[in-house]
Parts: C-alpha cells; structure tokens; sequence
C-alpha cells in the first residue's frame, strides 16, 4: 500500500479541489473543477479521471483516498437545505455553534453571533464508545 498514490478530496461550496500524492517520490498533482452541486460526485469523478489518465496512472495504482468536505457546514451556516438535527456523544453536552459576523465602521465596533443552525431541542447524545456487543 506504501507504493499506491493517493488521493484527498475537498468539496466546497464553489470548488471541488483534488490532490494526488505519489509517495515514492513525493510528487504532487493537483486539479480543481466547479462543484456540481446538484450531483457533488459528478465534479470529484470528473477531476480524477482527468488527472489519472493526464499524468498516465492506473485506477489499481491508487491505492486510498481520504474525503471531506465543507458543503454541509456551509448548509448550516447559511441556513439553506432540510431541517438539521445534531447527534452528538455523551462527553460533547453543547450543540455545535458556528462563528459570527464582526462588523467595523468608523469609530464603532459590534459583534453579532448568530443562532445556531438548529435549535438545541433538534440534538441528541449518544453514548460515547458505544459498539456493537461491547460493556462498558
């Protein structure tokens, strides 16, 4: 698995970025599309079959690939999308909050912290460590 590139992917609310490492030399190849937003998959299969077949690499020469994206917390933040709930585990006891908006003019300073993208009675915890057949 050492010698087998690998692949990270970003989407984002504009771009789905895509990073190819080859290990054994440690060369980078990077490519970046307009996410489709209507089908985020469309944009990261269209990127790398791109740049496989630009830079002469094999699918099976791939041998991982690490996701992650930013479009549901953009969801969140913009109040967009279905209703949200928040599952949590037990030890996390405050519902995820996300920034603020600062705001400066001339001589004067003010901070606005938004309500949370869902209401608190919309989450639930969870049991930490909790495994299928497992005591604590």
């Amino acid at each position: 698995m050492a010698d087998k590139y690998q692949v990270g992917i970003d989407i984002g609310g504009t771009f789905t970025d895509v990073v190819i490492l080859n290990p054994a030399s440690g060369r980078l190849f990077l490519g970046k599309r307009l996410t489709s937003t209507d089908n985020p998959a469309r944009a990261v299969t269209e990127v790398i079959r791109e740049m496989l077949e630009r830079e002469g690499i094999a699918p099976a020469q791939v041998g991982k690939a690490i996701h992650g994206t930013t479009l549901v917390t953009n969801l969140i933040i913009e109040r967009k999308g279905s209703p949200t709930g928040f599952l949590t585990t037990g030890v996390l006891r405050m519902p995820w909050r996300s920034g603020g908006r600062c705001v400066m003019t001339f001589m004067t300073f003010s901070w606005n912290s938004p309500a949370p993208g869902f209401p608190a009675a919309g989450g639930w915890r969870w049991p930490s460590g909790l495994i299928t057949g497992a005591r604590r």
